[in-house]
C-alpha cells in the first residue's frame, strides 16, 4: 500500500499519539510554567485528550481483512487493533494515576507525560509489527523511554537502581535479540514475517542454527513479557520504579511483548491450519520450548511470591505467574488457544490495575509498601472498608476463582491445553493455582481478619482513584457472570490467524 495512503488512512491512532507527544514537549519548554514541577493540570488534560481522540481513531478504522501498511513492514487487523486499545486504555488509566501519585511529586509533570505518550506509541508499533527490523525499531523505542521512566524519581536511591538494572537487563536482551535476527536474515534472505514462513517451510535451513536463532530471538521477547528465565528485571524494576510506572509496565508493556511473540510464531514458524489448529514447522517444534518455558514461568512467578511482604515485588511475582499462564495458551497452538491469550489479557486489565491502584492509595496516605501495614484495613473507617473489599475482588480474581472474571480467563486457558493434548501442563498450571491461593488469601487475611497494629483511620479516596477502583470491581465481577461481550470482542480479534 501507498506510504501517504497508510499514513493518512490507518495510521491515524499514532498520528494522534505523536501530535499529543509534540504538544507535552512544548508545555514542558515553556519557562516560568508554575506547575512544571508537578503533575500539572495542562499536560494532564492534554494527555488524556490525545489518547481518547486516539482510542477513537482506532475504533473508527474498518477493515475486512489484514492490511499490509508501509510495503509490508506493519499489519493493520483486528489483532493488532486490540492490544493497541488495550495498551491506550492502561495508558489512559495510568495516566489519572500519576495526577494523585506520591512517588512522582515534585517531579516535571509535562516531561513525564510526554515520555508516557512515547511508549505508549513505541508499544502500539510492537504490536502490529510484521517486519524483523520493524520488530527490533519498536522494541529499542518503547524500551528506551521504559528506562528513562523506571528511574524518573531521580532523589530515589531505589529508582536509580532500577532504571539502570533496566538498562543493563533490557541492552544484553536486545543485543542478543537482533544478533539471532541477523542470523535468520542469513538463513532466509528476508526480514518479512510471511517470507521467513516460506524459506523455512520450502527450504528449511539446519535444524541446530535455526533452533538457537529462535532461542536468541525469544531472548528479546521473554524479556519484554517478563518471562522466565528472562524475569530477572522485573521485581527489581517493579520495586524501585514510581508506582504508577510499574502499574503500566506490568499490564502494557507485557501485552504488546505477547502481541509482538504471537505474531512473530504464527506468522513465521507455523506450517498447516486444520480447523483452527496449527503445527509448528517441521525445523523447529517449538510447541514444547514454548510449553515448558510457561511450565516453569508459572512456577517460579508463584513460588517466589509465597516469601513476598513488599507490595510491588508481591505484585512482580503475580505478574510473571501470569505471564506463564497466558504462555500456556500460547503452547496449545490453537484458535482456543490465542482466544485465550486475548480474554485472559482484558480480565488480567482490570483485576492487575485495580489492585496496582489501590496500593497507590495506600501507599499516598500510609507511605509504606509493606502488606503487613494492611493489617485490620477493614475496620479502619468506610474507605478503608472499601479499599479491603475491593482489592479483595481483584486478589480473588487473581487466584482464579469464581465467579469472578480470573476464573473465565483460566478456564480459557486450560481449555485450549487439554484440547490440544497438553495434559501435564494442565496439571503444573492447576497445583500453581493452588500455590497461588496461599500468598493471595494471606493478603486477604491481613486486611479482613487480622487486627491493626495502630487504630489509625483511611482518610477519603480521592474522587478519580475510588471512581477507576469501583468501575474495575464491578467489572471483575460482572464478566465473572456475563462475558458474552468480551468473547465476541475475543473472537472478532483473533479472525486473521483462522
Amino acid at each position: 500500500m501507498n506510504n501517504i495512503e497508510s499514513l493518512k488512512s490507518y495510521f491515524s491512532s499514532e498520528i494522534v499519539l505523536i501530535l499529543g507527544l509534540v504538544v507535552l514537549i512544548f508545555l514542558s519548554l515553556r519557562r516560568g510554567h508554575s506547575d512544571h514541577k508537578s503533575m500539572s493540570p495542562a499536560s494532564s488534560v492534554v494527555s488524556v485528550v490525545t489518547l481518547f481522540l486516539a482510542i477513537t481513531a482506532a475504533l473508527s478504522v474498518n477493515f475486512t481483512e489484514s492490511q499490509p501498511l508501509f510495503h509490508g513492514m506493519i499489519a493493520l487487523d483486528p489483532f493488532g487493533q486490540f492490544f493497541k486499545i488495550l495498551i491506550m486504555g492502561t495508558t489512559l488509566v495510568t495516566v489519572v494515576f500519576c495526577t494523585c501519585s506520591r512517588d512522582l511529586e515534585n517531579t516535571p509533570g509535562p516531561e513525564f507525560m510526554a515520555f508516557l505518550m512515547a511508549l505508549c506509541l513505541g508499544l502500539n508499533v510492537m504490536c502490529v509489527s510484521n517486519n524483523m527490523l520493524m520488530m527490533y525499531l519498536a522494541v529499542e523505542m518503547a524500551s528506551l523511554v521504559s528506562y528513562i521512566m523506571a528511574g524518573y524519581m531521580t532523589e530515589n536511591k531505589r529508582s536509580e537502581e532500577a532504571g539502570l538494572k533496566y538498562v543493563l537487563y533490557g541492552g544484553l536482551a536486545s543485543g542478543v535479540m537482533i544478533f539471532g535476527m541477523s542470523l535468520l536474515y542469513g538463513l532466509t534472505g528476508s526480514l518479512d514475517l510471511v517470507s521467513i514462513r516460506q524459506v523455512v517451510i520450502n527450504n528449511p535451513p539446519d535444524q541446530l542454527i535455526l533452533f538457537l536463532t529462535f532461542i536468541m530471538i525469544l531472548t528479546g521477547l521473554g524479556y519484554k513479557m517478563a518471562i522466565a528465565p528472562f524475569h530477572m528485571w522485573s521485581p527489581d524494576v517493579y520495586e524501585g520504579a514510581p508506582l504508577p510506572v510499574t502499574a503500566f509496565l506490568s499490564v502494557a508493556s507485557k501485552a504488546a511483548g505477547f502481541a509482538l511473540t504471537l505474531r512473530f510464531l504464527f506468522v513465521a514458524f507455523v506450517a498447516t491450519e486444520v480447523e483452527g489448529t496449527w503445527s509448528a514447522v517441521s525445523a523447529i517444534d517449538w510447541q514444547m520450548l514454548v510449553a515448558v518455558l510457561s511450565a516453569v514461568t508459572m512456577t517460579v512467578g508463584n513460588v517466589l511470591a509465597l516469601q513476598q511482604l513488599n507490595i510491588k515485588r508481591f505484585l512482580a511475582y503475580s505478574s510473571i505467574a501470569h505471564a506463564g499462564y497466558m504462555l500456556m495458551a500460547v503452547a496449545a497452538q490453537s484458535g482456543g488457544g490465542l482466544e485465550g491469550v486475548v480474554f485472559y489479557f482484558m480480565v488480567y486489565f482490570l483485576m492487575n490495575l485495580g489492585a496496582f491502584l489501590v496500593a497507590g492509595v495506600i501507599l499516598n496516605q500510609r507511605h509504606t509498601e509493606d502488606m503487613r501495614d494492611y493489617k485490620g484495613l477493614v475496620r479502619q473507617g468506610a474507605s478503608g472498608l472499601f479499599l479491603a473489599l475491593t482489592l479483595s475482588v481483584f486478589l480473588f480474581s487473581l487466584t482464579g476463582i469464581p465467579p469472578f472474571a480470573g476464573f473465565i480467563g483460566k478456564w480459557y486457558v486450560f481449555k485450549a491445553v487439554i484440547n490440544a493434548g497438553l495434559l501435564w501442563l494442565a496439571v503444573i498450571g492447576a497445583l500453581n493455582s493452588v500455590i497461588s491461593l496461599y500468598f493471595y488469601v494471606r493478603l486477604i487475611k491481613f486486611m479482613l481478619v487480622d487486627s491493626a497494629e495502630k487504630n489509625d483511620t483511611i482518610e477519603r479516596v480521592p474522587l478519580r482513584f475510588a471512581s477507576l477502583i469501583s468501575i474495575f470491581a464491578a467489572l471483575t465481577l460482572v464478566f465473572g457472570l456475563y462475558f458474552a461481550p468480551l468473547v465476541k470482542w475475543t473472537q472478532a480479534s483473533v479472525v486473521m490467524f483462522r
